[in-house]
């Protein structure tokens, strides 16, 4: 699959990389660029070492999910991955 990877200040690439693994996975079908995605590409960013993904704000189609979560392959969802647990 392919992914517009970040590779260092005002360099983008496209980029062909391997599909996720694991028990949960969603295609990504949309994704916005936020502010800290466009600093991150003009001067970078502490957290985000080159090279990386940039695009965390996404909505898509779930491909695969344990039975337990209540999704199943085909549910859209938007993702918010900067959740907190609210624990620690």
């Amino acid at each position: 699959m392919k992914a517009l990877m970040y590779i260092g200040e005002k360099q983008l690439r496209v980029e062909e990389i391997p599909k996720p693994q694991g028990e949960f996975i969603v295609r990504v079908l949309g994704t916005t660029i936020c502010g800290t995605d466009l600093k991150t590409y003009l001067h970078g960013h502490p957290y985000f070492k080159p090279p990386t993904i940039l695009g965390h704000e996404f909505y898509g189609q779930i491909d695969k999910a344990p039975a337990e979560t209540g999704y199943k392959p085909g549910d859209y969802v938007v993702v918010a991955p900067y959740g907190e647990c609210g624990e620690c």
